[in-house]
């Protein structure tokens, strides 16, 4: 069996020659679980603030990277505060939905 190579192209659109199918398809599929994982930790942030209890305010974001099987995932996360108790996250569910993940 003969290895298919096909043309991957870089960022700065320039051909990278050499790339295996099954190595692009790998990479591809990473990407797309990336993207995936960021919509649906953004989806959770989200539902987060709808649900927030009274008197929390939104201070601001805090950006995490998780390192994850298909890669880093780049999430910004609402910061809460009482006005008493200091800048917390309203609660951990975004970091403890990913259990197999590490912080960085």
């Amino acid at each position: 069996m003969t290895e298919a190579s096909v043309t991957q192209w870089n960022s700065e659109g320039h051909a990278v020659e050499g790339v295996d199918w099954e190595e692009q398809s790998y990479l591809e599929g990473c990407a797309y679980a990336r993207e995936q994982a960021r919509r649906r930790l953004k989806a959770l942030d989200d539902e987060l603030l709808g649900c927030k209890p009274e008197g929390l305010r939104v201070e601001g974001f805090r950006e995490r990277t998780l390192v994850t099987r298909f890669g880093e995932v780049m999430v910004r996360r609402r910061m809460y505060s009482d006005g008493k108790t200091g800048v917390k996250p309203a609660c951990q569910s975004t970091d403890e939905e990913a259990p197999s993940t590490r912080h960085r």
